[in-house]
């Protein structure tokens, strides 16, 4: 699975070098539908999470695991024997089978980013959608982007990267921790995506109170016009609850354009709007 869609999360857990002392928490044994459906352990345990400084979370944009780190020693990510990869993906341009190969060039086409795509990537666990899904997106293409320029007899989606052209990233997983199994919670595009990391849902609310709100992997923006003509999400987000709790936060982002339209297409298939 390389270039699916969505992003590819990794989190750093930055620890104080010093103890913070016996600090206790309280341990969760087993699931109980009395308290909440959570039962509380008496026991106690030292407080290692007090050791916990910084927590930062990088997303990058329309990556997967396989694409950043499949070649990562140790890592379950791309089977490999001798250093030639074992598996391939049909290809319908070549009418063959194309194997992942190693992609040095710094800016990646990739497919389309809607949950449908995603589907038909993954085909019902098949896993062989993702040429067939990416050159059917660039068919008829005309607008001057990259994806007109995708090389159907190596096409990116089958690339990945190493520590060449992203040192920093490999810096990290060799420093700290690598989650080769964990999976983004929703196959939709751009959006979404952001919505499920700050809040862990994505909805649409056709009304102004939260209750309004249900599961929507599409359009999410509710225009309130109290607000100007700004999205306003009406349910809860992390920032929230960690303000409540007085611990800081930060939210970084490039001054660039957003990657993805409303509606899941690519970019270049809508008029450009700042992120």
């Amino acid at each position: 699975m390389l270039l699916l869609s969505g992003v590819a999360v990794l989190t750093v857990a930055l620890v104080r070098a010093e103890d913070r002392g016996p600090r206790t928490v309280p341990i969760v044994t087993s699931i109980s539908p009395r308290w909440g459906g959570i039962k509380v352990d008496a026991h106690k345990i030292p407080a290692a999470i007090h050791k916990i400084k910084h927590v930062v979370i990088l997303m990058q944009e329309n990556r997967s695991f396989d694409n950043l780190f499949g070649t990562f020693p140790g890592a379950d990510g791309i089977p490999m024997k001798n250093g030639v990869p074992t598996v391939c993906v049909p290809n319908p341009a070549t009418h063959g089978c194309t194997r992942p190969f190693h992609d040095t060039t710094g800016v990646d086409t990739g497919g389309l980013h809607r949950d449908i795509d995603a589907r038909n990537d993954i085909n019902g666990g098949a896993m062989d959608g993702f040429i067939r899904v990416a050159e059917a997106s660039v068919e008829g293409c005309s607008y001057p982007d990259t994806e007109c320029q995708t090389d159907p007899q190596m096409p990116d989606v089958m690339g990945y990267h190493n520590s060449h052209e992203i040192p920093n990233y490999w810096a990290y997983a060799k420093h700290f921790v690598l989650e080769d199994r964990m999976f983004a919670p929703t196959l939709g595009p751009t959006l979404p995506s952001h919505l499920y990391l700050l809040s862990g849902w994505s909805a649409a609310c056709p009304g102004l109170s939260p209750l309004s709100c249900h599961p929507s992997l599409g359009e999410q923006r509710i225009i309130d016009p109290d607000t100007s003509g700004q999205p306003d999400f009406r349910w809860t987000d992390l920032t929230y609850m960690l303000a409540q709790h007085h611990v800081s936060w930060r939210y970084y982002i490039s001054g660039q354009t957003i990657s993805d339209c409303d509606d899941g297409l690519e970019a270049g298939e809508c008029q450009p709007k700042p992120v």
